[in-house]
C-alpha cells in the first residue's frame, strides 16, 4: 500500500458525529433552562406578535391567573396564579409559549410591575 499523506489529515466529516452530539445536548439544557418548573405559579407568556397587553390580560384572566408585569415587548409577560398547572391552562387560553420568568427577563428591557399579587 501506498501512504499518502493526504489521507491522515482530518475531513469535517470526521467530526459530524460530535458536532451533531454537542449541538443536541446544548439544545436540550437550553431548553431545560427556560421551561417553568412543574406546578410553577409564576411564569412567562409569549403570545402572539399581534397581542396587546389588554389582550394578554384577558388571555391570562381565561386561564385563571392575573398578569403580574410587562416589559417591552406586549407580547412577553409575566403571569402568576395559584391554580394548579397554570401552564396547561395558558396554552389552552392561546399562549404560544411559557417559560420560566427569570429565563425570560433577558429578553425584554425594563420591567413594570403590576399591582401586589392576593
Amino acid at each position: 500500500m501506498i501512504y499518502r499523506e493526504s489521507d491522515d489529515k482530518p475531513k469535517l466529516a470526521h467530526f459530524v458525529p460530535a458536532i451533531l452530539l454537542l449541538l443536541l445536548t446544548l439544545s436540550a439544557a437550553g431548553i431545560a433552562s427556560v421551561v417553568p418548573a412543574k406546578g410553577a405559579h409564576e411564569v412567562a407568556v409569549l403570545l402572539s406578535p399581534r397581542t396587546g397587553l389588554s389582550d394578554a390580560a384577558n388571555i391570562i384572566g381565561r386561564a385563571g391567573g392575573q398578569l403580574v408585569a410587562d416589559g417591552e415587548f406586549p407580547n412577553l409577560v409575566i403571569a402568576f396564579s395559584k391554580g394548579p398547572d397554570f401552564a396547561a391552562a395558558l396554552y389552552r387560553a392561546g399562549a404560544w409559549l411559557v417559560l420560566d420568568p427569570l429565563a425570560a427577563h433577558g429578553c425584554g428591557g425594563t420591567v413594570t410591575t403590576a399591582p401586589a399579587r392576593p
